[in-house]
């Protein structure tokens, strides 16, 4: 059971795969534009959506939840700051 913190709010989130196909939609419309190279893949996630890049070994991470900016620091607070790591 989840309670409380980051749990409580993972499990009130419920991101239908209609939702994430609409986001991946908007994404890969926003690379069209700017004349950006599509994504090798495409991972959907809990709350977000991961597009891969191979040749580059980068990811962009799409976050689902409108209000991610806002939460970043209170999830910094709980687990630390993960900016230092290194694959």
């Amino acid at each position: 059971m989840i309670t409380g913190g980051v749990g409580a709010k993972l499990a009130a989130m419920e991101y239908t795969l209609a939702d994430k196909i609409k986001a991946e939609h908007t994404f890969r419309e926003f690379l069209r534009v700017h004349e950006l190279p599509q994504p090798d893949e495409v991972e959907y996630g809990l709350t977000c959506l991961r597009f891969f890049y191979n040749d580059q070994q980068a990811c962009v991470v799409f976050d689902l939840d409108p209000d991610a900016d806002a939460d970043a620091e209170e999830d910094e607070d709980e687990f630390g700051d993960a900016s230092n790591l290194h694959a």
